[in-house]
Formats: structure tokens, sequence, C-alpha cells
């Protein structure tokens, strides 16, 4: 009777180390699985604040220098307005490049928009973000030993040339008037 004791309790320790294990397992994904959720939050945030500032920049392309200049402070404030994380998103001049875009050359960077030769040309602004370090929750405390992260985005943004052309119009009903709100003055197409 003494012997059936000693082999069940054995048996019950064996059980005892595989939940540890399993469940220190489990414990570590968890951890790895909310860092890895944070993140794909900060990628989405810096993501969306350069692709919102090159599209606000970009509006300001008028064919002059001055233009051109704008274009690239506006893309710096409108960035600024944005968060990740709760810190404002500041992009670093040197990031931010205005230049020319064509679909079969790609981007070609201008070192001075304000003394560009041929500001008609230049119709795209890019930019390029890295995030401030920002701590891991978990995964410092386990066995990959990571303590903070950075994430990158990166975004271009070209104003089309020309204006609309027009269409017939087959509904019923026409909105006779069009009006593109957060444009520069005077370049709304008269109806």
């Amino acid at each position: 009777m003494m012997r059936r004791a000693r082999r069940w309790t054995k048996s019950r320790r064996g059980n005892v180390h595989v939940v540890g294990l399993s469940l220190t397992t489990v414990l570590g994904f968890a951890a790895l699985s909310v860092d890895v959720g944070l993140l794909r939050v900060a990628e989405v945030q810096a993501q969306a604040a350069v692709h919102s500032a090159v599209v606000g920049g970009a509006g300001y392309f008028d064919g002059t220098n001055e233009g051109a200049v704008l274009a690239k402070t506006r893309t710096i404030e409108i960035a600024a307005q944005n968060m990740v994380f709760g810190s404002p998103v500041v992009l670093d001049p040197g990031n931010v490049e205005v230049g020319v875009w064509t679909s079969e050359l790609g981007f070609f960077p201008v070192a001075d928009p304000a003394n560009f030769a041929n500001p008609q040309f230049l119709n795209a602004v890019r930019a390029n973000y890295v995030t401030e370090e920002f701590s891991a929750v978990f995964s410092g405390a386990s066995i990959l030993h990571i303590g903070s992260y950075t994430e990158d985005a990166e975004g271009m943004a070209v104003r089309a040339r020309g204006r609309a052309g027009s269409t017939e119009c087959w509904l019923p009903l026409a909105i006779p008037d069009c009006h593109l709100a957060n444009t520069p003055p005077g370049t709304n197409p008269a109806p």
C-alpha cells in the first residue's frame, strides 16, 4: 500500500513541472503579444501622421518657389499636430524633401526649393520620421531583454498638374459648383 502512494505522488510531481513549464510559456507569449500590439499601434499612428502631413503639404504647390517652401513648412507644421503615444510628431527639416516626381523617373529631390530655376515642375513632398524611443511593456522583463522600441514612417504626396476635365452628367441632378476645402487661396476652379 505504501508503494502505491509513493508512485502516485511521484507522478503528481511530474504534472506540476509540466504545468509550470506550460504556464511560463503561455505567459511569455502573452507578454510578447502585448509588445507586438504596442509596436503596431505606434506604427499606425506614425504612418498616419506622416501621410496626413505630406498630403496637406502637397496642397501648397502652386508653381512658385514660395509655394514649394510653404509646402515643406506646412508639412512640418501638420505633422506636429499629430501624436504618437501622446508625444507630438516632430519632423526634422532635413527629413522633409521637396522635389519633382514623374511616373517614368520617380522622385528627384531639390536641395534648395527657394532658388530652384523651374519651380513650376516642383510637385512632390516626401518625409521620413523615426519615433522617439518608447519603453517595452513586458519584453524587457522576459528572455528577450528588449527595453525600448522605435518605429519608422515614410510618406510621399504628389500634387497633380492641370485642372479637372469635364464629363457628361447622366444623373438627373447635378451639383453646379465645386469648392475644395483647405486649399490655398485662388486655387479653386471657377464654377
